[in-house]
This record gives C-alpha cells, structure tokens and sequence, in this order.
C-alpha cells in the first residue's frame, strides 16, 4: 500500500542519508517514476526533503528534522529485532511479520547477528495459533466468545466470555476472560478450548487495568499452590540442575 511505502521512506530516510531513487526503487519494490512521486507526496506532508543532483546524488531529510537512533546503540538495536524474530517463531501473527520487515529496513547488521532465540519447538499447533488470531479480533472489537472447554480433572463446560487477553506461559497459550455468569475473571488454557466462536453479543464494560487484572489472577493462583521439598543424591545434582 501507498501509505505503508511512504511510511517505510520516510523511516528510511530518517536513518540514512543522500539515498538515491533507484535505490529505493529496488528496496520497496516500485520504479523509480513512483519513488518520485512519493517524494513529492513525502514534501506535501512537512516532511522536508531535498536531492542532490550528479552520479553520487540522491534523496535526504534536512538534518533538523530528522529523528536518530543515537539514543540506542547498535547493539541494543540487534537486540530489539533478535527478540522480535524469536518472539515470531513461537507466534503467528501478520502484523508482527510486517513489524519485522521495517525493522529490518531500518536496523544495520553490522557484524552478523550473534545471538539467535528459536522456540519454535514451543509452538504451539495451528489450531491454537487459530484459535489466537480469532481471539484478537475479538478483543479488539469487545466481543463475546463462546467454545467448549475441558479443564485439567476433565470436567466439561460451555463458557460465553469476553475474552480480555492472551498470553504465554509455561510453554503454553492461554486465555485471560470475564465471565459475565459468574461475575468473575477466568483463565482458559487455549489448547482445551473447542469449538470456539465470536458472537454478536458487545461489551460496553470498562475493565481497566487488564495487566493489573492478570497479575492478582496470578497471585491468586499461586496462593493454592503448595511447597515441597525434593531430597536427591549427591551425584545426581547436574541432573536435577538441568531438568529444573
């Protein structure tokens, strides 16, 4: 989209200079008549750009204008696309991929990435990554859901919720909801929910702080946990370390 090409110029151009049309042509994938006309767009907007002429010209934003990553180092810079492309094996979602391929265009490589995080081994199965995606629509229209669930000692129930969150944790996707029936906020593994749909059903409830809402779920779940102790041999020790 237009838009989108205009944005990612812009982006560009912020963080390099004297970058020439042909260049950017070949980079977003137009001609250079169109990276032109973006251009003229690009000034139409505020944004002030100008060009050199000659065989070593190109396009540039005045440098009072331009917003630098000075502020964040290189290193720090590989780091923040090292999580984005981790965070993309273990998750599917379009607009992560698209925020990843700006980045890209933005962040230099020097020296080759050092670090790579795959949980792509954590991943869970495309019904559940589905299942994510129809849940954030839902979310961001405050739709109610309604599935099938099976919780852990199997007993069998058909939850209408709205649903607030998804998150991961302990190696698995789950479902942060209000259940209007039972007056209470509930969390649904997403791997035992079946059948999910969206209603047509609207929420006009204000819930706040969701991550504040998370966190005392949490805390209150922990609050059934119990301690124990786990006594082993001495020479067992590297493998108690590696399993826990």
């Amino acid at each position: 989209m237009k838009t989108d090409r205009i944005l990612g110029i812009i982006i560009y151009l912020m963080n390099h200079d004297n970058v020439s049309a042909r260049y950017l042509a070949e980079r977003f994938h137009v001609s250079v008549r169109t990276i032109q006309r973006d251009m003229v767009s690009i000034s139409g907007i505020g944004v002030p750009i100008y060009a050199e002429n000659g065989k070593s010209g190109g396009y540039s934003i005045l440098p009072t204008y331009k917003i630098r990553n000075s502020e964040i180092r290189s290193d720090e810079q590989q780091m923040i696309i090292n999580a984005l492309e981790s965070l993309a094996t273990s998750y599917t979602n379009d607009t992560l991929k698209a925020l990843i391929e700006k980045y890209n265009m933005i962040v230099e490589k020097e020296g080759g990435q050092k670090v790579f995080w795959d949980f792509g081994v954590t991943k869970e199965n495309a019904g559940v990554q589905s299942k994510n995606q129809l849940l954030e629509y839902a979310i961001d229209c405050k739709k109610y859901v309604s599935f099938e669930y099976c919780n852990a000692d199997g007993k069998k129930s058909t939850p209408v919720v709205e649903p607030l969150a998804i998150h991961y944790k302990w190696y698995a996707w789950y479902l942060f909801a209000y259940s209007e029936d039972k007056k209470q906020y509930r969390t649904y593994k997403i791997a035992r929910i079946q059948k999910l749909k969206e209603t047509d059903r609207v929420s006009i409830i204000d819930h706040g702080d969701v991550k504040g809402l998370m966190k005392e779920a949490e805390q209150a779940y922990y609050g059934t946990s119990i301690s124990i102790e786990v006594r082993f041999a001495r020479e067992e020790t590297a493998l108690m370390e590696h399993s826990c």
